[in-house]
């Protein structure tokens, strides 16, 4: 159907080619229009409300909407964008949605602009960097064997095969000094307008910490203690993610499955290609793929089924990469696995129906803007679970991470700060593991000291804040490491 006369129509594309948005004569474009901020007083008062246009009359059918579909009753399914103009429409609509306004300020003016250039060439790929899938490495049957082998081809996967010499590390100003998990949008579209979340409402001063700028900053950060520190971290706590997807993997391809798309039993083999998102595992018979994603509930997964759609760190432009490489007839999966209870976690497969760009706190940074994916899903069999499966009992996750870390690392020498490369030099694995020791007792120390300065009503840094907000990490891997 369409809502303008075909003179008008053909204009508006025209001027969306040409980003002239604010003098598109449609209603799509007038949502465009970026947001305003309240004032603090309003923040207080009433639901934030931008100065987006109040429409009077029905919404586009293809309009894209942020992942709080569900709030507003006038708002179409989501649909995935089909050209280059719909991914631009998509990613200004997820930047309105993080109060990104291009005449607030420079950084905000540039990022809006960097982030839709990225989202557009994101969207048409580079050919000449595509590499087809590798799936000659063979997976260990034996259990144990298998989660050592993926383990270390997860870390693989992670450095690049030794390209990557650093990770950055995005710290939250709202976590580190309010205790807030809120890696969402502050915004929902309502209406047109753009209301603020009860979630962050609730936070004091909040129009102090609202800009993405301000809330969130970037730090380069040594591989080896940031895998140390997230993967020590949710072993201890009964939630080793990387173990888990390890398991479901090794579950996949060696539990008598057969693929959704052509039937075939047992023909699924391991994608060991580096820098895919959405291919974990390849069908080697029709050439389907599937993603594996690790949920901490059940409940969680069942309100990605209800509601269609989720956000991953995954990346927009390797699906499109991927898809535009799939076989004729082969499709996109992904499965979710629940490890609410890891002796007896269920699997759901679903139908990866399209992306749309998303950003998250990762996103604000000049260095390297990241475009994620808020993924659009049609469960296969609704609410019913494809296999489960549950972790080997005999397995200390935290003493098997190490293991995989160090005998990962310990075999890495930096090369002029561009490449690691393997090396048989003794005494590494105990050298390295001493030097961060060494460094995690220095924050702890210097994390009592913070503290008395905050007794003596001394104002912290933003850079104080954040070393705080770490200590029962700190604290925690000082005894991991002593205890290994």
């Amino acid at each position: 159907m369409n809502y303008l006369p075909n003179n008008e129509e053909k204009k508006a594309q025209q001027l969306i080619s040409a980003n002239y948005v604010d003098d598109i004569p449609s209603e799509r474009a007038r949502q465009l229009k970026t947001t305003g901020f309240a004032s603090s007083r309003e923040f207080e008062e009433k639901p934030i409300r931008s100065k987006l246009y109040t429409p009077t009359q029905p919404r586009r059918p293809n309009s894209f909407a942020n992942r709080n579909v569900h709030y507003d009753k006038y708002l179409p399914p989501m649909a995935a964008p089909r050209n280059a103009n719909e991914a631009q429409m998509a990613i200004q609509d997820e930047l309105d949605c993080w109060g990104i306004d291009k005449g607030r300020s420079i950084d905000h003016a540039k990022f809006y602009q960097l982030a839709v250039d990225e989202s557009i060439m994101r969207f048409h790929g580079d050919k000449s960097r595509w590499t087809p899938p590798d799936t000659t490495s063979n997976v260990p049957r034996d259990l144990s064997d298998a989660i050592e082998f993926l383990l270390d081809f997860f870390l693989r996967k992670m450095m690049s095969d030794g390209k990557r010499v650093t990770f950055s590390n995005t710290r939250d100003l709202l976590e580190a000094r309010f205790g807030a998990n809120l890696p969402f949008a502050p915004f929902f579209k309502e209406n047109g307008n753009l209301v603020l979340s009860s979630a962050y409402r609730k936070i004091p001063r909040i129009q102090d910490y609202i800009d993405p700028f301000i809330r969130f900053s970037h730090a380069d950060e040594d591989p080896r203690t940031a895998v140390t520190a997230t993967w020590t971290k949710t072993s201890s706590e009964g939630a080793p993610y990387h173990i888990v997807e390890a398991t479901a993997i090794h579950q996949l391809i060696h539990g008598g499955h057969n693929c959704v798309c052509c039937k075939t039993f047992g023909s699924f083999k391991l994608n060991s290609k580096y820098g895919t998102s959405f291919s974990d595992v390849i069908c080697s018979v029709c050439g389907s793929v599937y993603a594996i994603w690790i949920a901490a509930t059940t409940a969680s997964i069942f309100k990605w089924l209800d509601r269609g759609n989720f956000k991953k760190a995954r990346y927009f432009g390797d699906y499109y990469d991927e898809t535009r490489h799939l076989e004729r007839l082969s499709n996109m999966y992904g499965i979710f696995v629940s490890m609410e209870d890891t002796l007896d976690m269920p699997a759901y497969v679903v139908k990866i129906k399209g992306v749309l760009p998303s950003l998250s706190g990762r996103s604000f940074n000049f260095k390297n803007i990241k475009i994620f994916s808020n993924i659009l899903i049609e469960p296969v069999v609704r609410k019913i679970p494809w296999f489960s499966f549950s972790l080997p009992g005999h397995l200390d996750f935290v003493s098997t991470s190490l293991v995989a870390i160090h005998k990962y690392f310990s075999g890495l020498v930096i090369d002029d700060g561009e490449r690691a490369q393997k090396t048989q030099a003794s005494g590494v694995h105990n050298v390295t593991s001493k030097s961060e020791l060494r460094r995690l007792r220095r924050d702890r120390n210097k994390i009592e000291a913070i503290k008395k300065k905050a007794d003596n009503g001394v104002e912290l840094a933003n850079e104080e804040f954040d070393l705080l907000g770490r200590e029962k990490e700190v604290l925690r891997m000082i005894k991991e490491f002593e205890n290994f």
